[in-house]
């Protein structure tokens, strides 16, 4: 079939939802039915674990004549420099909703970006298999969305399906058979066009996504824009200064399910993968008949920018053997090629990398860890903006919270103190509320686990960059004072019980640290120092048997977000294959002391 492949017979279509409705299951459930080609789109390990989708991802299925290219994005805002890039090569959209919650602030942001580009969209309404689907009202909502965009009368006719991803059926009636995936398939071809590329002259393909191969050196992923590419082609790449490198096509592949399958050509309209030489996301892969280079993909601005440094802790180099600027600085500019999102910039002896967000951030050093990279994180610094008439601007989240009718007064309370403006609540269920504020970017940083003390961790939060509005002023970072280690060494279980007298620890007997690490938090609000390896004097049976009796409460563990989300002006975070540690920039006490009086 792919040897024959016509453009009339292919379908390109991204598939986008709100975090956690169920889109990548969807998929999955259709591969299945298809061959059992993969058990999972979400590949990498971070993706399993954490339930979300973190890079876009192209597989095609076959579907009696024709080949469907299904693209996988991200549903968090965090990652919408991926969804960005795919709306640039596919000709329609698959919106997945959740029956129970229903369109949700990152259903807007993603359906808004398809709508913006033009895409078609096929409304798929999720998880019918719940007893709390309300496919009525969540309907309704779905149309209010829609309104509430820029919409044309094409894109607002849209059809909608009724789904259970994970019991593997999609029906066009609520009350339908509930057999297979069929029916979703059948929509995708009739409704949307196939692709409209020119299929005659020389070929060019503007590089979308970028992948690594130990055999094969760089492939590059993207839409064919104009004729058709065949193996042992010349080509050239085109970057923003013109020619960069000519080279040959060596190799032409797509991916079916999980699978990578060699052909001999790729047509115009069909999303394959090429090597030959050595691209960059937004260049032009052409025939060297052609100079043109195609137009790049617009990419919001990043909001958030972390300072990375060369682990120097007392521990440095003892867990991870990658721990040099220059190593962190090329694996950072490395990744910057693939994720248009991110800003990789050469700062005084750190590196300064700019994202989205919290979680994009995070995941990019969560990534660098795992591949055995030791680094410290400054606190990250919120981008503002100044305007024409030397206004400083700064980025404003929306930010929903469903929770109990209870929680609903201390969490209005708890964002009223931190900037936030109240926007809207209404009553979701007999016991449920949902409560909307528009807060600084800033502000949010470290308060996610204050909501869940207040709501006892029943709520959900979403949040992502609504606006930019004038700074709003100054605002403490964290309220809470730190309890800091004295001196290096294991930890004991005395001294930890010592340390859960002044407030909640964050390690655990036998625990490495060393002098200036923070251990601790307590409710002071000025630091407090301890050493936390002091073993208990024993003298006698007794005493001895009393010191065994000692229980300790859970330690306080941070994920990389929630670690450098945390942090003080003065404070680092040390990252480790091994080990996440806070500790202060200044490790010595006295001259922390002499530090603080001098900025006093």
């Amino acid at each position: 079939m792919l040897s024959n492949l016509r453009q009339k017979f292919l379908r390109n279509i991204a598939v986008i939802a709100h975090v956690d409705h169920g889109k990548t299951t969807l998929v999955n459930s259709i591969l299945t039915q298809r061959g059992n080609y993969t058990k999972s789109m979400d590949s990498l390990d971070l993706e399993q674990e954490r339930g979300i989708t973190i890079l876009s991802k192209v597989t095609g299925i076959p579907y009696k004549d024709y080949l469907i290219n299904f693209v996988d994005t991200p549903g968090h805002a965090d990652f919408g420099g991926q969804v960005e890039r795919v709306m640039s090569i596919v000709d329609g959209c698959l919106l997945v909703v959740c029956a129970t919650e229903g369109p949700m602030p990152q259903t807007r942001y993603v359906l808004s970006k398809a709508i913006a580009a033009g895409l078609k969209p096929i409304v798929v309404m999720n998880k019918l298999d719940r007893p709390t689907a309300k496919p009525g009202e969540v309907e309704s909502r779905i149309f209010d969305l829609f309104c509430s965009l820029n919409v044309s009368e094409h894109q607002l006719s849209y059809p909608l399906l009724y789904a259970s991803g994970r019991s593997g059926w999609v029906d066009r009636e609520l009350k339908g058979p509930r057999e297979n995936c069929d029916p979703l398939l059948e929509t995708i071809i009739n409704e949307v066009d196939p692709p409209k590329e020119k299929e005659t002259g020389p070929f060019r393909m503007l590089i979308t996504m970028t992948e690594t191969n130990p055999h094969f050196g760089k492939y590059m992923i993207g839409k064919v824009n104009q004729g058709e590419v065949k193996l042992g082609d010349d080509i050239h790449l085109i970057g923003s200064q013109g020619v960069k490198e000519t080279g040959k096509i060596t190799k032409i592949q797509k991916t079916l399910g999980s699978e990578r399958i060699d052909v001999n050509k790729g047509i115009a309209g069909d999303i394959i993968l090429v090597s030959g030489v050595n691209g960059q996301v937004n260049d032009t892969v052409s025939h060297v008949e052609n100079t043109e280079k195609l137009n790049a993909i617009p990419i919001d601005e990043p909001t958030m920018t972390l300072r990375i440094r060369a682990n120097d802790s007392p521990y440095n180099s003892q867990e991870g053997t990658k721990n040099t600027i220059g190593a962190i600085k090329k694996r950072l500019y490395e990744e910057a090629e693939n994720d248009l999102a991110l800003v990789v910039r050469e700062g005084n002896n750190c590196v300064e990398v700019s994202g989205r967000g919290e979680l994009h951030l995070g995941i990019l050093v969560e990534n660098l860890r795992r591949e055995d990279f030791e680094m410290t994180i400054e606190p990250p610094i919120i981008l503002t903006k100044i305007l024409e008439d030397g206004t400083v601007v700064e980025p404003i989240e929306e930010v929903v919270i469903e929770s109990p009718q209870e929680f609903a007064l201390p969490l209005t309370e708890a964002f009223l103190n931190r900037l936030a403006t109240f926007i809207d609540q209404k009553d979701i269920s007999a016991t449920h509320s949902r409560v909307i504020f528009h807060i600084p970017t800033r502000a949010m940083m470290g308060f996610k686990p204050k909501l869940l003390s207040i709501t006892k961790g029943n709520m959900t939060i979403e949040s992502h960059v609504k606006t930019y509005s004038p700074y709003k002023g100054a605002l403490r970072r964290r309220q809470q004072g730190v309890v800091v280690a004295t001196h290096k060494g294991n930890c004991t279980e005395y001294g930890i019980n010592h340390l859960e007298e002044k407030g909640q620890a964050f390690i655990t007997p036998g625990q490495k640290v060393y002098e200036g690490m923070i251990i601790g938090e307590t409710t002071v609000e000025d630091e407090i120092v301890l050493n936390p390896n002091k073993e208990k004097r024993l003298t006698n049976v007794r005493s001895a048997m009393r010191d065994e009796n000692i229980k300790l409460s859970p330690v306080k563990t941070f994920t990389v977000e929630e670690a450098f989300a945390y942090i003080n002006e003065d404070e680092l975070v040390e990252i480790t294959p091994k080990s996440i540690r806070l500790r202060k920039k200044i490790l010595d006490q006295e001259s922390r002391k002499r530090a603080r009086k001098s900025n006093a």
